[in-house]
């Protein structure tokens, strides 16, 4: 059972004056688990009462389906995830079956993605959500990247510069073990110097096999020092069709998480991110 949020919460805070926050959903590399990160908080989010939305602008590696038309699977946990809160045909508006770079994609068919195109569709849905929300009601939108802020969207846009068209912080998904410092330093460096602020970092476990706890506790740390930014939790690894179970480090302001409690641990990993939104928007 998820714990009534405490007077200091973001969540309490919301109760009296609604945040409307929005995320752009990055990693360190190709399949470090952004759906599954971004899976999580909308999962979290819908529990505690938050609208959602999602988005998935270009989604490369969809298989053709015997109509002819192409699943984005990526695209389709983050509509699951929000509940079905929103037109499915919305979540991702490219979509290419061979599996390689969107931008290469694209290109490989003949087509061209419209960065201004994606940020006009983004906004306006934005919008529309913020005017359905009743008073005092906060809302929550996730935009999810392909593979890492570098990653072509075209001859001349990457990722990063659709984050910069849609002025939307960072949350940064990355690995726990070994090279996690340095691939998500670099990250950070890349995203600081088109002036994009980061929000976080989440770890994600990607294999089933356990990791050093200190190991991980340690490239938090380091990353932290590094960088500035928090790093706000881990998620075990978990199997495809099981729900995500974000579990917390080791931290006084992220209580480590038993197997029973992974809703209370996603609420925490949410309100660290809210909270940004509410210091930022306080007086």
């Amino acid at each position: 059972m998820t714990p009534p949020p405490q007077t200091n919460s973001p969540t309490a805070t919301t109760q009296a004056r609604a945040v409307h926050a929005a995320f752009f959903v990055t990693g360190t590399d190709t399949g470090v688990g952004k759906t599954t990160v971004a899976c999580a908080l909308l999962t979290a989010a819908t529990r505690r009462g938050i609208a959602t939305q999602a988005f998935k602008p270009a989604e490369s590696g969809c298989q053709r389906q015997d109509d002819g038309s192409l699943l984005a699977a990526d695209a389709a946990a983050l509509w699951h995830a929000g509940n079905h809160s929103q037109d499915r045909d919305s979540v991702c508006l490219y979509r290419f079956a061979q599996p390689v770079a969107p931008g290469v994609a694209a290109a490989a068919e003949g087509t061209a993605i419209s960065v201004p195109s994606i940020a006009e569709h983004i906004a306006r849905h934005r919008a529309e959500l913020e005017r359905r929300c009743p008073a005092h009601t906060s809302s929550l939108t996730l935009v999810e990247g392909a593979g890492g802020i570098l990653v072509p969207l075209g001859p001349w846009a990457t990722i990063a510069d659709l984050a910069v068209a849609l002025a939307l912080p960072l949350v940064i998904v990355a690995r726990p073990g070994l090279g996690t410092i340095n691939h998500t330093l670099l990250t950070i460096e890349a995203a600081r110097t088109r002036r994009l602020p980061v929000a976080a970092v989440i770890f994600n476990r990607v294999h089933a096999g356990a990791e050093d706890p200190e190991l991980i506790a340690e490239n938090m740390r380091q990353i932290e020092r590094g960088s500035g930014v928090r790093v706000l939790g881990c998620l075990p690894y978990i199997n495809q069709d099981k729900r995500p179970t974000p579990v917390a480090r080791q931290n006084p302001a992220i209580p480590t998480a038993s197997e029973t409690e992974p809703d209370r641990v996603s609420d925490t990993i949410l309100d660290a991110l809210l909270q940004s939104i509410v210091t930022q928007k306080s007086p």
